[in-house]
């Protein structure tokens, strides 16, 4: 977590910290009690891909996995299930409308997912390993709600706190707990706190009241969050998209793996 404007750089606790703290860096055996719990925060960025389309399979009893839920895509039975039985309640915007709001009942009949979406770190954009799902009708929460989960319950051990942004954080975050609550298929460490944010590209455009309360600007331990998931590798997606739209399912999520394992790994080599 870079916070070099607020905290010394000598500082032997901000010495060894990084962006994620348990991934790539180790949380450091003698913290001080005293540390702030953000300094030791997951920082977490919720976006989906409009482009990402998926055609129903001609044939889906010949389907052959090979890499379910071994990458970043998220395993296909247990997704279905949690889709199955979770209750698409679709309630209306207390704030502006949102692309995402509105279009959370848009359904293509031809298509099996008319999206994807997940889970990255706010800092780098590096995508989190298995929360990253596709969308049947639109963006709904049922299927963030899945994704979120997932990057929650990814390596948090010893965290006791996460910062989440999404461009709808003020409607979207409302009733996350109690939708985690009454699912068999969702889970949240019962002491981790997730505090709720909205980029500042994206929260000029809700009422003042969001700016208040979502805004980075007055969200201790935060400075700046990337708004931009998926198009920092805008070309590849774009040339990508085109082509998975008709493979097989697995072949599909193989390759929308491949294409985020490589995006993760230049932004490490490039990573200054």
């Amino acid at each position: 977590m870079s916070e070099e404007g607020r905290h010394p750089a000598n500082s032997p606790s901000f010495a060894r910290l990084a962006c994620q703290p348990g991934i790539n860096a180790p949380l450091p055996a003698d913290r001080n009690v005293d540390d702030p719990s953000w300094l030791y925060a997951r920082s977490l960025v919720m976006d989906g891909n409009f482009k990402a389309e998926h055609l129903h399979p001609t044939h889906p009893e010949d389907e052959v996995w090979l890499t379910d839920s071994q990458c970043f895509m998220v395993a296909k039975d247990r997704y279905k299930a949690h889709l199955a039985v979770a209750n698409d309640v679709v309630q209306l915007s207390e704030c502006n409308n949102h692309q995402a709001v509105n279009q959370a009942n848009a359904s293509r009949h031809k298509l099996e997912a008319t999206r994807i979406g997940g889970c990255a770190c706010a800092c780098h954009s590096c995508f989190v390993p298995h929360s990253i799902v596709d969308f049947q009708k639109g963006e709904r929460q049922m299927n963030m709600d899945y994704a979120l989960c997932h990057a929650l319950g990814h390596n948090t051990d010893g965290l006791s706190q996460a910062f989440t942004f999404c461009n709808i954080n003020c409607q979207y975050n409302k009733y996350f707990r109690h939708r985690v609550n009454k699912s068999l298929y969702l889970n949240v460490p019962s002491d981790m706190e997730i505090i709720p944010g909205i980029g500042l590209w994206h929260v000029h455009g809700h009422q003042d009241k969001c700016y208040v309360w979502y805004t980075l600007t007055f969200i201790t331990g935060q400075l700046r969050s990337t708004e931009k998931l998926w198009r920092l590798c805008g070309h590849l997606w774009i040339s990508l998209s085109p082509t998975a739209r008709g493979m097989s399912t697995p072949h599909q999520q193989e390759c929308l793996d491949y294409q985020m394992n490589d995006s993760n790994f230049m932004k490490m080599i490039h990573m200054s």
